[in-house]
């Protein structure tokens, strides 16, 4: 089933309005996209070029700060390090004085120990000589005392003894050869020999008296008992005998212990003589051994003390050599030091003065680098952007320009083929003769096509402009066999042109189908049969065949809308069955006995429509295209319509042409 002309100009139309609004929208997002985009481009370079200005001024900034603050360093340090420097050459002074003084008290305190030890050794060793010399000495002088004793002893001894003491001759100074208290016992034993000698002793005290008594006592005893007694020479004799005898024994032996004590007392006199001479030798033996010892601790302690110095004494002026060697190393470190603090300073300064040059250069190359680079990406983009719009532009213009000039050429061939196959009622119709054939258009005129209307506004780029007239004329054809069907819908003040319209479609399908294949039920319930009226003569010569007449009372639109919904239950049950799609497949090969089309030409529906007829005219709208029945309706809108029939239905119609703000189109998406 080919497509109707109606539809192939609606689909035409629809790619045109298609295309004038893709390309309009397309060259809208083209042109949006290229503004946005350059726009983005433009907004992105001076965004990155003022990014790049404040970057390069923060990073001045930074370096100027940074140059600043490392100046401000320097400067700090040069105040600063110096006095840092000279502290620490002061304290390295400090240490070293504190060092050379740690060294000297150690090796002093050595020195001093030792020469403490020497002294102390010297000391302690001196006691040793005097305390042996004081021993001794005291020794002597105990002995010296005992000697005292016996000399303070031995005249006591004598006087009791009523012995004498005799001056013995000291002349043995050189024969005093053993010790003092070797003299000192001899006397002691001379002393202790005159004490106890038995001759001696008989003249201690009142013995030589008591002798002397009691020889007396004896005489006289004696007397007595020899005289009895009595008083005579005998009696006094006997006792002066006794008291005389007595008293010469007791003078001899007076006279032989005074001999004997005297030669003791000699020897006790020598001896104690001796012992004198022994003390003052030992006296004088101690005091030189004393000296001796002393000179050799004093010798010993000079000699220890001596190596001390020898020892610490070096080591001491070494100290100081060291000390002053030391110092003057510091000296001249603090010196080389500090001269090469000063020239660091400098060179830090100037580092400093040349790494901020050197990073401003760093700065303004790079920013250089980067406004090329910047200026390059934004040439980049401007240049795929001008690519985008080349490349789209010229997508939109070769579809433009094909579709286009596609659309000229097939809007020209339809007005060709329209004015071939259907003159203009002004041209010359003597010429003109009935079609062999049934064209497969009905011309109803022409309708125009403002771009404008199609898809509002058009693209404004120059390689889109328009090549065609801003309204385009196209045919207005029903399409036989099957949307031939025709509704024209309007108010009443535009009736008589709806009636021309009418009037102008039944003549075209005269002219377009050959002569005696349509028949015509014509309906004119307001004109009573005028509406028609140019058209009704044609019954005077084929009345059976062509047209009866035009009905106008409900009972009769009935009537004939039953006649029309039996002859397509006829056609249905009778010629299609399940043969045929439609009546035209059927004819194509009936041939002469080929059913004729039969078209319903209504005028002012709804006026008279009984529901029945409606639903009958219902039923033909929908179904009468297959059984080659078909509608030609002039509709007035301000009448609604009977029960039986809907919009919808009468939006099945394949062209419907209706009133809109006193004008005409075609109720069609595409083609209003």
């Amino acid at each position: 089933m080919t497509d109707s002309l109606l539809h192939i100009q609606s689909k035409q139309l629809a790619e045109l309005r298609s295309l004038i609004s893709e390309t309009t929208l397309e060259e809208g997002e083209l042109l949006a996209r290229v503004k946005s985009n350059t726009e983005t481009a433009k907004k992105t370079i001076e965004s990155a070029l003022i990014d790049l200005k404040l970057k390069c001024v923060e990073e001045r900034e930074l370096a100027q700060q940074t140059t600043d603050t490392t100046l401000a360093q320097i400067k700090e340090r040069s105040e600063l390090e110096p006095v840092m420097l000279q502290e620490k050459h002061e304290q390295r002074v400090i240490e070293l004085h504190s060092s050379a003084e740690d060294i000297t008290d150690q090796t002093s305190s050595k020195l001093y120990d030792a020469v403490w030890l020497a002294e102390s050794v010297y000391e302690g060793a001196m006691l040793k000589p005097r305390k042996q010399a004081q021993a001794a000495i005291d020794a002597l002088e105990e002995t010296k005392e005992t000697l005292d004793t016996l000399c303070e002893e031995a005249p006591k001894v004598l006087s009791r003894l009523r012995q004498n003491t005799q001056a013995v001759e000291s002349n043995h100074e050189n024969e005093a050869s053993k010790s003092m208290s070797a003299y000192v016992s001899s006397a002691q034993i001379a002393l202790e020999a005159i004490q106890s000698d038995p001759k001696a002793k008989w003249f201690v005290g009142f013995r030589p008296a008591i002798i002397i008594f009691l020889f007396t006592a004896g005489g006289v005893a004696g007397a007595g008992t020899y005289t009895g007694w009595e008083v005579n020479l005998s009696l006094f004799a006997i006792p002066i005998g006794a008291l005389i005898l007595s008293s010469l024994a007791l003078l001899v032996t007076f006279a032989s212990g005074k001999n004997s004590i005297r030669k003791i007392n000699i020897e006790f006199a020598k001896n104690v003589a001796l012992a004198k001479l022994a003390y003052e030798k030992s006296i004088r033996a101690i005091d030189n051994e004393r000296q001796e010892k002393e000179l050799a601790i004093t010798t010993n302690r000079d000699v220890e003390i001596n190596k001390a110095e020898s020892r610490y004494m070096p080591r001491l002026n070494e100290v100081t050599r060291l000390l002053e060697n030391d110092l003057q190393k510091e000296v001249d470190r603090f010196a080389n030091v500090a001269k090469k603090l000063e020239t660091k300073i400098e060179q830090d300064t100037i580092d400093a003065s040349s790494q901020f040059d050197k990073t401003m250069a760093d700065i303004e190359l790079s920013e250089q680098e980067e406004e090329k680079q910047i200026q390059n990406t934004y040439d980049s983009a401007i240049a795929s952007i001008e690519e985008d719009q080349t490349t789209t532009m010229q997508r939109l213009s070769d579809r433009w320009g094909n579709t286009l000039s596609t659309f000229s050429t097939e809007s020209e061939n339809q007005s060709n083929t329209n004015a071939l196959n259907h003159p203009s009622w002004k041209s010359d119709w003597s010429e003109w003769k009935p079609n062999a054939v049934s064209c497969n258009t009905i011309s109803l005129g022409t309708f125009d096509v403002p771009f404008s209307d199609i898809a509002g506004e058009l693209p404004s780029s120059k390689e889109l402009q328009l090549t065609l007239e801003p309204i385009v004329t196209l045919p207005l054809c029903a399409s036989l066999p099957n949307n031939t069907s025709m509704l024209i819908s309007s108010s009443g003040k535009q009736r008589q042109k709806c009636i021309s319209m009418l009037q102008n479609a039944m003549m075209r399908v005269l002219t377009a189908i050959t002569p005696g294949k349509v028949k015509f039920t014509l309906i004119d319930p307001v004109g009573l049969g005028q509406t028609f009226a140019n058209v009704l003569h044609l019954a005077d010569y084929e009345e059976s065949q062509l047209l009866d007449r035009a009905w106008t009372e409900p009972k009769h639109i009935e009537t004939q809308l039953a006649r029309l919904t039996e002859h397509m239950e006829t056609v249905i049950q009778k010629y299609l069955r399940n043969d045929f799609e439609s009546i035209d497949a059927y004819n194509e090969q009936a041939g002469e006995i080929a059913e004729p089309y039969r078209f319903l030409v209504i005028a002012d529906l709804p006026t008279n429509f009984s529901e029945n007829a409606a639903k009958r005219l219902a039923s033909i709208i929908t179904s009468g295209a297959r059984c080659g029945v078909h509608v030609i309706i002039h509709r007035d809108n301000s009448l609604p319509l009977p029960a039986g029939i809907d919009e919808d239905t009468l939006h099945r119609i394949p062209l419907r042409i209706t009133e809109k703000d006193g004008s005409f189109c075609i109720d069609e998406d595409e083609l209003r």
